[in-house]
C-alpha cells in the first residue's frame, strides 16, 4: 500500500472548501495554453475532489459521459488503474461513485457542466480538455508489504492526449494556495484524506473506509486512529 502522510488531522470543513472554490473560480487562465478552455474548470476539479475523494489523475481523466444525474443522485464513473496480480500490467477498471445531489459541492459541478455543455456536444470528450500530447510515464511508489517492510515498485502509464495533466493542475492549485493562510492551504489528496478522517470520527470500520476510498484495508487503518460514534450513511451526507 502507499505510505500515507496526513498532515491535516481534521477534515476540511465546508466553509474552507467554499473559500477554496471561490478563489479557484476567480483565477485568470486567459494566457494559459494547457488548461481547459472553461473559466471554472479548477473549481469543478476541486468540487469533484470534495465530493468523491478520488485521486487527482482519475478526476482529470473523466469524460463528460462519466458524470450523470438522477432526481436524487450524482453518479460519477471513474476508471481506476489496477493490477490483477503483482506481475500483470495495470488495467483500467470502472468504479462508480454515487452521492446525494444535496451535497454542497454539486452547484459548482453543475455550473461547470452548464459552461461545458454550451460549447461541447460530444459526450465522449474529456471533461477537462487541454492541448496536451500522449506520453509514457513512470511512477515509483512506496508500499508497506505484508511483512511490514517498506517496498518500492515501478508503475508505467500511457497518458492520453487531450486532457489536462496533473502537474498543470497542481501549478494552478498553487495559485489558490498563495491566497490562503498556511494552515488553510489545500492539496488534491486532502479530498480523500478529509473523507477518510471524517468517516473514522464517525466510527466507520477500515473495511467501510477502504470501500469508499477504493483503498486497501491496511491503508484505511491510518484513518481509524480517530474514533467516534457511527453516523448516517456516507452517500447521503451533504458536505
Amino acid at each position: 500500500m502507499p505510505i500515507h502522510k496526513i498532515k491535516r488531522k481534521e477534515e476540511v470543513s465546508a466553509n474552507d472548501w467554499k473559500q477554496i472554490l471561490a478563489i479557484a473560480g476567480s483565477l485568470d487562465f486567459s494566457h494559459a495554453s494547457q488548461v481547459p478552455p472553461f473559466k471554472v474548470w479548477l473549481q469543478c476539479v476541486l468540487a469533484i475532489d470534495w465530493l468523491t475523494g478520488k485521486r487527482i489523475n482519475e478526476i482529470l481523466q473523466l469524460k463528460r459521459k462519466s458524470v450523470t444525474f438522477t432526481e436524487t443522485e450524482i453518479r460519477v464513473k471513474f476508471f481506476v488503474g489496477k493490477k490483477k496480480s503483482r506481475g500483470s500490467p495495470i488495467e483500467l477498471m470502472p468504479y462508480q461513485k454515487v452521492r446525494t445531489i444535496e451535497h454542497k459541492a454539486i452547484p459548482y459541478i453543475q455550473a461547470y457542466l452548464t459552461e461545458f455543455d454550451a460549447q461541447v456536444t460530444d459526450t465522449d470528450t474529456f471533461l477537462f480538455p487541454a492541448n496536451t500530447q500522449p506520453r509514457h510515464r513512470v511512477v515509483h511508489a512506496s508500499f508497506i508489504n505484508r511483512q511490514g517492510e517498506k517496498e518500492t515498485r515501478k508503475y508505467e502509464y500511457e497518458d492520453h492526449a487531450g486532457h489536462i495533466y496533473e502537474e498543470n493542475a497542481r501549478f494552478w492549485l498553487n495559485k489558490v494556495n498563495e491566497q490562503l493562510p498556511e494552515d488553510k492551504r489545500i492539496y488534491f489528496h486532502y479530498g480523500r484524506h478529509s473523507i477518510g478522517i471524517k468517516m473514522a470520527y464517525q466510527g466507520r470500520t477500515p473495511y467501510q473506509i477502504a470501500d469508499v476510498l477504493d483503498e486497501t484495508v491496511q491503508a484505511a487503518l491510518e484513518y481509524t486512529k480517530h474514533a467516534g460514534g457511527y453516523s448516517q450513511e456516507w452517500t447521503k451526507e451533504t458536505e
